[in-house]
């Protein structure tokens, strides 16, 4: 199911870690089906998730 929600999050061109970091803050509020759905990745606006810091390349 955690794979599906992740393949999801990428076809609606958001950035699968941002999106689980917004999802994990907010869903323990959600108590309708309505908020929760709201929740989903095709309904969440790209300006709410938080920005994450660029991955430092690794050394080799």
């Amino acid at each position: 199911m955690l794979f599906s929600l992740v393949e999801t999050t990428k076809a609606n061109e958001l950035e699968p870690q941002a999106y689980l970091k917004f999802l994990f803050e907010r869903f323990p509020a959600a108590q309708t089906t309505e908020e929760m759905r709201a929740l989903m990745p095709q309904h969440v606006d790209k300006s709410l998730l938080p920005s994450l810091p660029k991955p430092k390349p690794r050394k080799k």
